[in-house]
């Protein structure tokens, strides 16, 4: 089972220069302060990396088994393997 703490870690562990509006020193304290951006790319970029937190949790679990990762994520084959490269992921 994928812990939601887990994907929490991975989203504090995001360094700063991936949020560019956020300082820093607010990351893990207020994560959703005024950003800069319009919604639509600051939604993008937290669906980014959620996305790629649930999948490297789901590919250590699994011990990069395919077979597995499609089974709990419920997710096509096309599919994941789109979101493995637009995440730069391998199994």
């Amino acid at each position: 089972m994928i812990r939601l703490t887990a994907i929490q870690d991975a989203l504090e562990k995001t360094p700063a220069a991936a949020m560019p509006y956020i300082p820093a020193a607010q990351v893990s304290s207020k994560p959703f302060c005024a950003p800069l951006t319009s919604f639509k790319t600051f939604r993008k970029m937290i669906i980014s990396q959620v996305e790629k937190a649930y999948l490297t949790t789901l590919l250590a679990q699994t011990d990069n088994s395919l077979d597995k990762s499609l089974d709990i994520s419920g997710l096509s084959r096309s599919r994941f393997y789109d979101l493995l490269k637009q995440h730069n992921l391998s199994l």
